[in-house]
């Protein structure tokens, strides 16, 4: 009986436990910037004065390794500005579930005004974006980390699902300066943009378990039988 109680104790451990592990693929390419910017764009005004690149020095390092996207825009450059990077990824499965996560940092040396830093992910209708292709879009933000904190927090967004008319899936680092006045450094690492493995997932993949279960117990049965005929 103890047997029976243990071997459905793991087998419910691994229905809960394994699906999120096999599941979370990230569909990110090269999400902690260990390779540079391969696979990322940036983009910020023009004329700006601001500072974008892949670093592991300044007040803000690396989450994890040793690369990390650096966006640092400096006040003068003109109002309500945006800066960041992006990468665009091809043909999303419509209806998959979804969830995107990283971690932002700050750089409160170099902190003044308002500036605002966020992980968004955007899903457009057709390969090349454009807002009157944007389709939906969500965020995970920070309005301002607190100018005592150093390194990183990590933001994660609920779960979302692909639109079905989706041809491409958008993930960009974002960093906002509302005036000229406002400037910080922010540094962006180890983003995921995950699938999440569904409840009916879960369910037919406890179910195969069980079914694994039970049927070495029949086997068992059927071969002790045999031996006592």
């Amino acid at each position: 009986m103890k047997k029976i109680i243990f071997k459905v104790v793991i087998t419910l451990t691994l229905v809960f436990a394994l699906p999120p592990i096999i599941a979370r693929a990230n569909l990110i390419s090269n999400p902690g910037f260990e390779q540079g910017e391969a696979g990322w764009q940036s983009f910020e005004p023009e004329n700006s004065n601001a500072v974008m690149s892949i670093f592991d020095n300044y007040s803000v390092s690396a989450h994890s390794g040793s690369g990390w996207a650096m966006i640092w825009p400096s006040s003068g450059d003109t109002a309500s500005d945006y800066y960041g990077y992006y990468q665009r990824i091809l043909n999303p499965t419509p209806n998959q579930p979804w969830r995107i996560s990283g971690w932002i940092g700050s750089g409160p040396a170099y902190w003044s005004g308002n500036p605002q830093g966020w992980i968004q992910v955007e899903f457009y209708d057709n390969t090349e974006g454009g807002l009157e292709h944007r389709i939906w879009e969500a965020d995970i933000c920070t309005p301002r980390l607190s100018e005592i904190i150093r390194g990183y927090e990590y933001f994660e967004s609920p779960i979302g699902y692909v639109p079905y008319n989706a041809k491409m899936a958008q993930v960009v680092t974002i960093v906002y300066c509302p005036s000229s006045q406002d400037a910080g450094m922010f540094g962006f690492d180890d983003l995921d943009l995950g699938v999440v493995p569904e409840p009916t997932t879960l369910i037919l993949f406890g179910m195969g378990l069980v079914g694994l279960f039970l049927a070495g117990r029949i086997r068992k049965d059927s071969d002790r039988f045999l031996v006592f005929r």
